[in-house]
């Protein structure tokens, strides 16, 4: 079967995809950075209250979605 047999053919470098996916990881990088020195100073339980408030909004709403069809 052919689905099976390795391909034979080397990896080229710097194709489309490869060039696509280390954009996305620098921008992921910066995102990440950014907003890691915006919530430096907050405290642990206040972060964790916004990700429960965040949570429950995103849940509820989502559950809205879902009782609405009916």
């Amino acid at each position: 079967m052919k689905f099976f047999r390795k391909n034979k053919q080397p990896h080229t470098e710097g194709t489309l995809t490869t060039k696509l996916n280390l954009w996305i990881d620098d921008k992921q990088r910066k995102t990440a950075d950014f907003l890691n020195t915006k919530t430096q100073f907050l405290r642990g339980k206040i972060l964790m209250l916004a990700l429960v408030l965040f949570c429950a909004v995103v849940g509820s709403y989502c559950l809205y979605l879902i009782t609405s069809g009916f």
